[in-house]
């Protein structure tokens, strides 16, 4: 959806989710579906907007060994779902967004945690060739529709975490 803006094809899974609901007889398999309905019918009012640069974008290829990153010496798994380029006047820029998902859903500060991981991993393969835009380096929470950029991390609307629970995690 992001990628395309088709809102036929949302359209389209929620009604084949509705079918499979309808025709199932098993609970488990009703709740399963159903959860995967409701970050559906989340999406239908999102405005994907917000989260996108208005110059035209090009989609960068994720190369999948640049995925994991040692912070520090711990290997830290980064993997946005859109790493985006595109021209701002005459500077080329890059950002990307991650789509997650927690049963609960996340609170807004722990969404800095994914945007700080985005950002070094936007640093660490990209900034030779682009400038980092902070306001479009962006974890939207699917459950929930929360979303934060690094930008907003760095403007103090959520800490910064990062590292300190690294550091926790090294300790244990």
């Amino acid at each position: 959806m992001f990628k395309t803006r088709n809102i036929e094809l949302l359209n389209e899974k929620i009604s084949i989710l509705n079918d499979i609901i309808s025709a199932s007889d098993s609970d488990k398999k009703k709740i399963r579906f159903q959860r995967n309905l409701d970050v559906l019918l989340n999406f239908t009012d999102f405005d994907f907007d917000e989260i996108t640069p208005s110059f035209e974008l090009t989609f960068q290829t994720k190369i999948k060994s640049h995925s994991v990153i040692r912070i520090n010496r711990l290997p830290i798994l980064i993997n946005p779902d859109f790493v985006v380029s595109f021209n701002n006047g005459d500077r080329n820029e890059i950002g990307a967004i991650w789509f997650v998902t927690f049963i609960t859903g996340y609170k807004y500060w722990e969404l800095g945690l994914f945007v700080e991981a985005m950002n070094k991993y936007l640093h660490k393969h990209y900034s030779e060739e682009f400038f980092i835009n902070k306001s479009y380096c962006i974890a939207v929470d699917i459950n929930t529709g929360r979303k934060i950029s690094f930008q907003d991390v760095e403007n103090g609307k959520a800490p910064y975490l990062l590292e300190q629970t690294i550091t926790d995690i090294n300790q244990m």
